[in-house]
C-alpha cells in the first residue's frame, strides 16, 4: 500500500488530497499534516469576515478542473444568491472546499489521518522518507508534498524589526481579529505595501469603524487595478513563443495593446487572454530575463493581473475622500521613535522635500516571503541543510521541475512541491485556476510514478 505525506492542508494539500482519494484505484494512505485546526482554509480563506472577498468571480473559481460549474452549482445547491459574476465572500469558498474535502473522507475514513501539528524535520532512508512531527511523532512515507501555503512578510534589514516587542510592530497581516484586539480605534497606522493584502487590511478597518488615520507606504505606491468585465481576445502566445528575449515579447504585447486600444478595447483583455500561457512564457525567460522582470516589471504586472472587485474600490475611495487614507511612495529615511508613536520621515524624490508621518502602528502588508533560504520554518530550513531542497529560481521557492517534483541530491522520486514553493519555476503558482490544475496532475504522479505518465502542460 502507497503511503503519501502531504505537508500543508490549506487549497492545494486539501485538493492534492480530494484528488488521490478520487483517482485511486488500490487502497492508499495519506498523512495530512496542518498546525491549523481549520483544514482547507490557509491565509486566504481562514477569515471570519463577510467583507473579505475573493478576487475572483465565482464563475472561474470552481476547485475542480473538470467541473467548472462545481462551485456555482455548490452555492445554488445551498441557497446562496450569488452568480457567475460575483465576488463572493473567502469565508464561504473555505466552507465549499471543506465540504468537498469532508464528502471524500466520509467515503473512506481509514484513508487519511490528519495530524494537527507542524512537520520540524525530514530525512531520506533509502526509498523512504521520515517526518518528524514536533510531538515526537515519525511518519514514514512513500512520498512527500510540500504544501505550505504562502508564509507572512519578511523585509531585507527590515527597520521596524526592532519594535515588535514594544507592541508598535506587526509581522502577520493576515491575523486581522489580533491586529484590530490590539489596535484602537482612535490610532494612526502606517501600512507597508499597496498590493491585495493592504486592501484587505484598510477594508477591515474600514468595516470596524477605525477612526484614526491610515498610511500606506510602498516603493511605487501603486495599487491593485478593479476588475471590469472582459471580452474574449484571441490568444497571440504563437508570436510570443518564437521571441528570444524578454524585450521582444514586450513589444509583441505592447503592439497588442495598442491595437486593442484603438479599437476602443480594455487593456484586460489582453491580460486575460495571455493567461494560460503565463508559465511557459516565465519558463522559456533566460535567468537574466526573469531578474529583469522581476526587478523592472513585476510590481507593474502584478497591479495589473491580481485585481480587485468593485467593492473594495469603493471602499479605498471613500477612505481617500474623507482622507482617513494616504498613500505614499519612494523611500524612508529614518525612523524616531517619541514616546508611544513612530516619525517616520519620506522622501518621495530627490526634488522634493521629505515629509514626515506620526503613527502608533505598523503592519507589514509587503506580501508573502518567497525567499524560502529566508524563512524561519523548521521544515524548511532543515530540508536545505539536508540539501533535499535548493532554491529556486531567483531563490523564489524551491527548485523542481514543473510538475513539482523537487531536485535534491539525493532521491527525486520522493519529495514533491506543490503550490507556492514553485513560484520560482512557475511564476504564477498562487491563484486557483492554476493550483486545481497542479493539484490534479500532481495527483496522478504521485499515484502511478511507477508507471509512464503523461506530463500535461499547466
Amino acid at each position: 500500500m502507497k503511503t503519501i505525506s502531504i505537508v500543508g492542508g490549506g487549497f492545494c494539500g486539501c485538493m492534492l488530497t480530494l484528488h488521490l482519494l478520487k483517482k485511486r484505484h488500490s487502497k492508499i494512505k495519506i498523512h495530512l499534516i496542518e498546525k491549523s485546526e481549520k483544514l482547507c482554509r490557509g491565509a486566504a480563506y481562514s477569515t471570519e469576515f463577510n467583507f473579505h472577498l475573493l478576487n475572483v468571480n465565482a464563475g472561474k473559481m470552481s476547485a475542480l478542473q473538470s467541473d467548472e460549474d462545481n462551485f456555482i452549482n455548490w452555492l445554488k445547491e445551498n441557497k446562496y444568491p450569488y452568480n457567475n459574476e460575483d465576488y463572493v465572500p473567502r469565508k464561504l469558498y473555505g466552507n465549499y472546499l471543506s465540504s468537498l474535502l469532508y464528502h471524500e473522507l466520509n467515503e473512506d475514513p481509514g484513508a487519511v489521518d490528519i495530524h494537527t501539528e507542524e512537520a520540524i524535520d525530514l530525512t531520506l532512508d533509502n526509498d523512504k522518507a521520515i517526518i518528524l512531527l514536533e510531538s515526537g511523532k515519525k511518519i514514514i512515507s512513500d512520498k512527500v508534498v510540500i504544501a505550505p501555503g504562502n508564509f507572512p512578510p519578511q523585509s531585507d534589514n527590515d527597520p521596524f524589526e526592532k519594535y515588535i516587542g514594544d507592541g508598535i510592530y506587526f509581522t502577520n497581516p493576515w491575523d486581522h481579529q489580533a491586529i484590530i484586539g490590539k489596535i484602537h480605534k482612535e490610532e494612526d497606522i502606517l501600512i507597508l505595501g499597496s498590493g491585495l493584502t493592504m486592501i484587505d487590511l484598510c477594508t477591515t478597518l474600514f468595516y470596524n469603524s477605525h477612526r484614526g488615520k491610515i498610511y500606506t507606504y510602498s516603493r511605487h505606491g501603486l495599487l491593485p487595478a478593479v476588475h471590469k468585465p472582459v471580452n474574449y481576445y484571441p490568444p497571440f502566445y504563437h508570436e510570443i513563443e518564437k521571441a528570444n528575449s524578454l524585450n521582444k515579447v514586450l513589444s509583441i504585447v505592447k503592439k497588442h495593446l495598442q491595437s486593442h486600444k484603438q479599437q476602443g478595447g480594455d487593456w484586460r483583455d489582453i491580460i486575460e487572454s495571455l493567461r494560460p500561457f503565463n508559465q511557459k512564457i516565465w519558463m522559456n525567460f533566460s535567468i537574466k530575463d526573469k531578474a529583469l522582470f522581476i526587478k523592472k516589471l513585476n510590481r507593474l504586472w502584478s497591479i495589473s493581473r491580481h485585481r480587485i472587485p468593485q467593492e473594495y474600490q469603493i471602499t479605498i475611495n471613500e477612505l481617500l475622500k474623507n482622507k482617513m487614507l494616504e498613500i505614499h511612495s519612494g523611500t524612508i529615511e529614518s525612523i524616531e521613535k517619541n514616546g508611544r508613536k513612530l516619525n517616520i520621515t519620506i522622501r518621495k524624490n530627490k526634488s522634493e522635500q521629505p515629509i514626515t508621518i506620526s503613527v502608533h502602528k505598523v503592519i507589514n502588508c509587503t506580501g508573502p516571503q518567497l525567499n524560502y533560504l529566508k524563512l524561519n520554518d523548521r521544515l524548511i530550513q532543515s530540508m536545505f541543510q539536508k540539501g533535499l531542497i535548493h532554491p529556486g529560481p531567483l531563490n523564489l521557492g524551491v527548485d523542481a521541475s514543473a510538475d513539482g517534483k523537487v531536485k535534491n541530491h539525493y532521491n527525486e522520486n520522493i519529495i514533491y512541491a506543490l503550490g507556492s514553493p514553485l513560484t520560482g519555476v512557475l511564476f504564477e503558482s498562487t491563484a486557483v485556476p492554476e493550483l486545481r490544475l497542479q493539484a490534479e496532475v500532481l495527483a496522478d504522479i504521485l499515484l502511478f510514478s511507477d508507471l509512464p505518465v503523461e506530463q500535461k502542460p499547466y
